[in-house]
């Protein structure tokens, strides 16, 4: 764990993948995206959550939509969350362990 802690890519990916666990196994919905109604065809805007991509976050009761996706606003901010947060942990805990001066 010291090793990780030293070398700034390797904090940056182990908080990557940590972020991205949280987005995947998590149901949090909080990117915007767009839901497809079978019957109409009606596109209704509302929030998703990374966990409705995965195969274990299907739910029944989005079997009344026939697609779901996300926004462009809605990938800006996954990216956000999958490369800001681990970003800006990195270079915070960079800076604490540099030599002060």
């Amino acid at each position: 764990m010291k090793i990780a802690l030293k070398n700034p890519f390797w904090m940056f990916l182990c908080c990557f993948i940590a972020v991205l666990l949280l987005l995947l196994l998590v149901p949090l919905n909080l990117f915007p995206g767009e839901y497809v109604v079978k019957e109409t065809g009606v596109i209704i805007e509302g929030p998703l959550s990374l966990y409705s991509f995965t195969p274990w976050g299907y739910d029944p009761d989005m079997a009344f939509f026939s697609d779901f996706y996300l926004t462009a606003r809605g990938y800006a901010l996954a990216a956000c969350f999958l490369i800001g947060f681990p970003a800006l942990i990195t270079y915070r805990i960079t800076l604490k362990n540099r030599p002060k001066l």
